[in-house]
């Protein structure tokens, strides 16, 4: 065989080596989404989001429920629109609406718990929000795919944004949303001490404690959208984060999370469990794999040329 043919059998076997690897180590992500703060990628476009927080249509509560629910089969989310229908009437927000949470397309109705206000002793109860719509949470979504974790957190707006918290196997972190005070929007810190409410008992993390966040990681991507829909009289923000698995301990398929976010002030929260469905395969993997397996083959080949 000469030496220009035996050159081409060796790009034909590196080539065949690189998309044997492609296929084997990088499969189909079934769950990717563009970090832009849209959530049509979700499956909600912004027709759906607004009908989800204002049609007023729906008997017992406004809001569309059908209207929040994602494409994404493995998705987890949670919907805590305005007051809970099933609450007591006190409190100062103006409006009840749906109240859901769920998997992909399958979701039930989910009961919000009453908390417990300052001052003095923890004793008196309210429904969330407390102070009305400004410090209203609506949604959270959560979903992953081989190499990353994707968050999307509906707010009513972005003055009062706290951070981000997510439990992994057991180790604590806080993603920060926006710069402040020496912190900046994307920085992952393990292990944070965390500024609590003023206001509601239940809620022990709004901010990352700037004086003692914890370990650095790494850096988040954060996207912060205004989505032009009004709810009783505030303009709504989707956050959006999206985390590289390997920055928080590399999650693995099947593995429970806790996750949650509360606005600065604390005057409410939304908090969910969440389910990681795909392995985490750590970034070297996807260029030391195919690198082997082409070295091994050409090693292979000329082996055989020098029999």
């Amino acid at each position: 065989m000469g030496e220009i043919e035996g050159m081409k059998v060796v790009t034909v076997l590196a080539l065949a080596a690189i998309v044997l690897a492609l296929v084997l180590v990088v499969p189909v992500m079934a769950a990717s989404y563009t970090v832009d703060g849209d959530l049509s990628d979700w499956g909600i476009t912004p027709v759906e989001l607004n009908r989800g927080l204002n049609d007023s249509s729906i008997a017992g509560q406004s809001g569309d429920p059908d209207a929040w629910a994602p494409d994404s089969d493995t998705a987890d989310w949670i919907v805590e629109d305005n007051k809970d229908p099933d609450t007591p009437s006190q409190g100062s927000h103006p409006g009840y609406g749906v109240h859901i949470k769920g998997t992909g397309s399958s979701y039930s109705i989910y009961d919000e718990p009453l908390v417990h206000l300052y001052p003095p002793s923890c004793s008196e109860m309210h429904p969330e929000p407390f102070s009305g719509e400004a410090y209203d949470v609506e949604a959270m979504y959560f979903d992953d795919d081989e190499y990353y974790a994707y968050f999307a957190i509906v707010v009513s707006s972005e003055t009062y944004l706290g951070d981000f918290y997510l439990e992994v196997n057991g180790e604590e972190y806080g993603i920060v949303l926006q710069d402040r005070a020496g912190l900046y929007q994307g920085q992952i810190y393990k292990d944070p001490d965390w500024i609590p409410s003023d206001y509601v008992c239940e809620v022990d993390k709004t901010w990352i404690n700037a004086s003692a966040p914890g370990t650095y990681v790494g850096m988040a991507d954060v996207v912060i959208s205004d989505t032009g829909i009004s709810d009783f009289g505030y303009t709504n923000y989707v956050v959006e984060i999206r985390v590289r698995k390997t920055l928080i301990g590399c999650p693995e398929n099947c593995t429970f999370s806790d996750i949650s976010y509360a606005c600065s002030c604390g005057n409410d929260h939304i908090e969910n469990e969440v389910h990681y469905d795909y392995p985490c395969i750590p970034e070297f993997l996807t260029v030391a794999i195919p690198a082997g397996m082409v070295i091994g083959l050409v090693y292979i080949w000329k082996r055989r040329q020098r029999k």
